[in-house]
């Protein structure tokens, strides 16, 4: 049997699960990489890929901005963590789904896949199959069916009239408000740099701060956390008069 190698970048619980999983898989040697920050050096993981030579990588979802990582490596750096794998809690939605087959992605694992199915789908992937398929889909969840004997009450109907709708009201922002200033400053097309200089802190400082602001909007690139959060209300773009500048969109 031909000695394979697989590159795991995680530090979650689900990456601690998967490495359990994959510790004493016959024929296979499984590096797995973590780190301190809160995200790792990009160069630093290409330089890991080009080291081991991977015929597998898995990237861990729930503690990395994947797809920004990928935009960051490029299609020629991604190459060099050979079949991808990525790995989530749950599913993918159609917009990471879509987005991830076009990065050559070959498959998904989550927080149900068992460590037999695990150690299958990469046996599979090295074969060469493709396994990133719509059953990678999160599954919506269905509402719990109404028992026989319980009546159906049918509620009156409530006046909107000068009320706020309830999803407003509900959608408080996650962000903290020095977040939220970076990612208004992200909204005006800075550079890190630019919002580091903008707002008096470092360029690591903001990389952190980019990092949870993904984390806590459910997204993974600049653009879709601008678009989502001008969308709930939870950043406003300053109105400062630029030469040249777009509509300034107003909240």
């Amino acid at each position: 049997m031909q000695h394979q190698h697989a590159l795991l970048f995680t530090k979650s619980v689900l990456g601690a699960g998967i490495c359990a999983a994959l510790r004493d898989l016959p024929g296979w040697t499984i590096w797995h990489e973590t780190w301190h920050e809160t995200t790792p050096c990009p160069e630093h993981m290409v330089e890991l890929a080009q080291r081991y030579c991977p015929e597998i990588t898995l990237f861990d979802m729930t503690c990395l901005p994947v797809l920004d990582l990928f935009q960051v490596f490029g299609q020629a750096s991604v190459k060099c963590f050979g079949r991808v794998i990525v790995a989530t809690l749950s599913g993918l939605d159609e917009e990471e789904l879509f987005r991830m087959s076009m990065w050559g992605v070959t498959a998904h694992i989550s927080g149900d896949t068992e460590p037999g199915e695990l150690a299958d789908i990469l046996q599979r992937v090295s074969l060469g199959e493709y396994l990133l398929t719509e059953d990678c889909l999160r599954k919506a969840r269905l509402p719990a069916p109404r028992p026989r004997s319980a009546p159906m009450i049918e509620a009156p109907p409530v006046r909107m009239r000068n009320t706020l709708p309830v999803a407003a009201e509900e959608l408080l922002s996650p962000l903290t408000e020095r977040e939220a200033e970076v990612l208004c400053c992200i909204a005006q097309g800075m550079t890190n740099k630019q919002v580091a200089r903008a707002l008096g802190i470092s360029e690591n400082t903001v990389k952190n701060y980019v990092t949870d602001i993904f984390a806590k909007v459910g997204v993974y690139d600049r653009t879709s956390a601008v678009v989502c959060a001008l969308k709930q209300d939870w950043i406003r773009m300053p109105e400062v008069p630029r030469t040249r500048t777009p509509r300034t969109a107003v909240a």
